[in-house]
């Protein structure tokens, strides 16, 4: 007996450490998603996981895409972050105020809503059912109460609150009213606090007039759809979806690869107010850009891919480029460089005032050549091209 148990316990003890040096893969099978493809590991993109399980979990994205709107490519290796590496629980323990709905729409006064306008201001908010619900009249009745809408994620600052509404300023949206930024008020529904930061993540920007962001990977299930110029922190892809982390959302969101241009990670990446030194992009894509919107209904205040005034448009399309202009048509009047009649180039911003172009500004164009231009006019008509010539003519700026 004892013959037989020695060699069987040199073989058990052969065996376990076979297993001991096999390759991982080898000793813990996996399932494989459709295509075949092997799964990215496992992201989880809820504040309380992120905490936990950063040291451990990786997040692997892909090389950068480079969109029509010609966005540098970013090298492979810079994009393959560890969770633990790209985000982060703010050290200070302050949270951040961001929009946590695909377009927030701010109000020159809290509650100062109709029934109509239910679909826009809840914390499921769907713009795109709030704009075509309403007639002519109804999106008249606008002028003048709204200030401006943000897009998700964009972060705000707290002001003052007014029972289930606050008042709060868009850094990002400058403007001489106010050197926080533009103002107004929206349902402290629409906000969420976000205590995760992603400093050291890349981004997605959608370049697409709009996009569905879907609840997994491999789903066709929509969670929201969201605007042109929507900025979201890039930590996972799947086949041809980028996982992006959303503001309130307890798991990762994905949108289509051709719909977002990836960014390098904001701690590597500055804004740029108009000083002269701007990000490299033709007058001639900033006029691609403007003509995916040719037919778009006007909306008072809107800066997203959903309805557009005529700064909104503007604004929103140097945005996209790194350019940061001023929000409203008479303070874009104000800054870049004045542009002569006879060098207009496409790109180049128009303006449009009083009394004959000597009075207030209060139009803003895009020039495209041959005389014409691309604007978004009011709320009666949509984004369209026609000559540029009017007696309300009152100059030109180029801020590329």
């Amino acid at each position: 007996m004892k013959r037989l148990l020695v060699p069987l316990g040199l073989f058990l003890v052969i065996a376990a450490m076979g297993i001991l040096f096999l390759p991982s893969s080898s000793r813990m099978p996996h399932s494989m998603p459709a295509g075949g493809q092997s799964p990215i590991p496992h992201v989880v993109a809820n504040e309380a996981s992120i905490t936990a399980k950063a040291a451990d979990e990786k997040t692997i994205v892909p090389e950068a895409i480079a969109t029509a709107a010609g966005a540098s490519v970013m090298q492979d290796h810079d994009l393959h972050k560890t969770q633990h590496e790209c985000a982060e629980v703010s050290a200070a323990g302050q949270p951040e105020w961001v929009i946590s709905v695909p377009v927030a729409t701010l109000w020159v006064s809290p509650g100062e809503t109709r029934l109509i306008d239910r679909a826009s201001i809840g914390a499921s908010a769907d713009i795109m059912d709030w704009i075509r619900s309403m007639a002519i009249a109804d999106k008249l009745w606008l002028v003048g109460r709204l200030e401006t809408q943000a897009l998700l994620g964009t972060k705000v600052i707290v002001l003052d609150r007014r029972g289930d509404w606050v008042k709060v300023a868009i850094p990002e949206q400058a403007t001489p009213k106010d050197a926080r930024g533009y103002t107004g008020w929206l349902p402290k529904e629409q906000l969420t606090e976000q205590r995760v930061i992603y400093e050291r993540c890349p981004l997605v920007t959608i370049s697409a007039p709009t996009t569905a962001l879907y609840d997994g990977a491999y789903t066709d299930m929509v969670y929201k759809v969201a605007s042109f110029n929507t900025t979201l922190p890039l930590v996972a892809r799947e086949q041809e979806r980028l996982g992006v982390a959303v503001p309130g959302a307890e798991k990762l969101k994905w949108l289509k690869v051709q719909d977002g241009r990836i960014e390098p990670a904001p701690a590597a990446h500055k804004q740029t107010a108009f000083k002269g030194d701007i990000p490299h992009v033709s007058g001639d894509q900033l006029v691609q850009t403007a003509k995916q919107f040719l037919n778009l209904p006007y909306l008072w205040s809107g800066t997203s891919g959903f309805g557009f005034d005529c700064s909104g448009l503007m604004y929103t399309i140097h945005r996209y480029y790194g350019i940061w202009i001023p929000r409203d048509a008479k303070d874009q009047a104000a800054s870049g460089r004045k542009v002569e009649t006879a060098d207009l180039m496409p790109g180049d911003l128009l303006f449009y005032a009083y009394n004959n172009g000597k009075g207030k500004v209060h139009h803003v164009a895009m020039y495209i050549g041959s005389g014409q231009m691309i604007h978004s006019p009011k709320t009666e008509r949509s984004v369209e091209i026609i000559a540029m010539n009017t007696p309300e003519y009152a100059g030109a700026r180029r801020y590329y």
